[in-house]
């Protein structure tokens, strides 16, 4: 049950940030979301058996030219936060490697800002 609590609160953040950000986004398609797993899980291997340097390296690299950083700041940390990223039964890895692709699929969405909205 902690394993849905911690994902589902990732899920109302990331939706409440992406209201705020008065921006729509497209629909997101099972299609966008299993070529964004893909990428996800790419990454992974690649840093697979990587000296940590390296690892850490190719970390920053890929964070510099991604959009939105700060929300998979978030995501990590209330993974980190509630030991999902320690735990290492099935569940914790796929409800991880899900929290991880709600950022990827935000941040790889089309986008447009709303028309019409007002900030107080």
């Amino acid at each position: 049950m902690s394993i849905v609590d911690a994902v589902l609160n990732i899920l109302i953040v990331l939706t409440l940030a992406v209201e705020e950000s008065r921006q729509e986004l497209a629909l997101v398609t099972e299609a966008h979301q299993e070529r964004e797993l893909q990428r996800l899980v790419a990454v992974m291997r690649f840093s697979e058996g990587l000296q940590p340097a390296l690892v850490v390296h190719s970390i920053e690299q890929t964070a510099a030219y991604r959009r939105e950083k700060f929300l998979l700041a978030y995501v990590v940390n209330e993974l980190n936060r509630s030991g999902l990223t320690v735990i290492g039964d099935e569940a914790a890895k796929y409800a991880t490697l899900a929290a991880l692709n709600l950022v990827n699929c935000i941040a790889t969405a089309n986008r447009k800002r709303r028309a019409g909205v007002r900030t107080a």
